[in-house]
């Protein structure tokens, strides 16, 4: 039985709720550490199913494995706000006379209108995706040098971001060259000021879901052509800074990076060696999202840039080593591999 005609929103439950709505899905563990500093999980668990119960949130019952925010290796649960929820807060509010607090509200309501239940897998790339930006926000609040001015969570399609670029595709076996239309629609984008300027990233996070080859493939040779036909600073950067007030001295040379965060090493090293035959040797970031959660300003990125020491050798090897060979030096040599931050 719902409790939302009894149960009041009390300040201290908006500013989970808004949590939640800013994040779109959290873990249990997550709310916790976000919104229960100092308190037990157990008091941030009892909290949500009281929501729950009151018709606020919607409990994902699936199990899943987290690496994300609370690094909980076990089976979690996530929570939502779906569009009959925030319908039930605005009325608790009305009911309560706090109009002025569901005004503050209304634009995540709107923003969640085609909010639903994911599946199990979808849970737990949203999750992960909550997981890399609740470290960014407590590494921005830990250290006054740098600033997170936006992120934006763009899965799985956003007006401003998401588009078709044209580009050229080559058959691995006949050499034959076409032309298609590639989607650029990546899970996130952020930007972090500093001293030194404003820079960009686009978030792919990887939760070893996607095994086609040719998928992989062709998410990075449309970043390429993306890249290669100024569409960032021509279409998005205008945008970015109207919006920001964002500060850029030379917006139309405005560049960006594309973090793949990835669930594993073992993820992190097959994307490093799958995009070494693409140029651009600094656009792709590689990192584990549990190298990325503990310490996501520090020396936890890899690219192309990085291993080009060792490519040459490497891309020798092709020739002479089998599949599995092959594939085990090469994550040999990347785990020898010195890391660097981003900034």
């Amino acid at each position: 039985m719902s409790e939302t005609a009894t149960y009041r929103l009390t300040k201290r439950n908006l500013g989970l709720l808004t949590t939640l709505a800013r994040f779109r899905i959290l873990s249990t563990s997550q709310v916790h550490a976000m919104c229960f500093p100092g308190a037990s999980k157990e008091a941030a668990a009892n909290l949500l199913r009281r929501l729950e119960a009151a018709g606020y949130v919607a409990r994902l019952r699936v199990p899943m494995m987290i690496t994300a925010g609370a690094v909980a290796h076990r089976p979690e649960q996530a929570w939502i706000i779906l569009p009959e929820h925030w319908r039930a807060i605005e009325k608790e509010l009305g009911r309560t006379e706090r109009a002025d607090e569901w005004d503050q509200l209304a634009g995540m309501a709107s923003d969640a209108k085609h909010t639903h239940i994911f599946n199990e897998t979808t849970v737990r790339h949203e999750l992960g995706i909550s997981a890399v930006y609740a470290a960014l926000e407590q590494g921005v609040a830990q250290n006054a040098a740098h600033q997170l001015p936006f992120w934006w969570r763009t899965s799985p399609r956003h007006k401003d971001v998401s588009l078709n670029v044209r580009a050229t595709l080559i058959h691995r076996e006949t050499g034959e060259a076409t032309e298609r239309l590639l989607p650029i629609n990546p899970d996130a984008v952020h930007a972090i000021t500093t001293e030194r300027g404003t820079s960009f990233y686009f978030l792919e996070y990887d939760n070893a879901t996607e095994t086609n080859q040719d998928k992989i493939m062709r998410k990075f040779i449309a970043y390429v052509a993306y890249v290669k036909q100024g569409l960032f600073a021509d279409k998005l950067v205008p945008i970015l800074m109207r919006r920001y007030q964002l500060k850029l001295t030379h917006p139309e040379r405005a560049s960006f990076r594309v973090l793949f965060i990835c669930s594993s090493e073992k993820r992190r090293n097959d994307l490093i060696l799958k995009s070494r035959v693409f140029p651009f040797s600094s656009l792709f970031q590689f990192a584990s999202v549990d190298e990325f959660v503990a310490n996501p300003f520090g020396p936890v990125f890899l690219s192309k840039k990085a291993i080009t020491p060792w490519l040459h050798e490497y891309n020798a090897k092709t020739h002479e080593l089998g599949v599995l060979s092959l594939k085990n030096y090469g994550f040999a040599k990347i785990d020898e591999t010195p890391k660097h931050s981003l900034l």
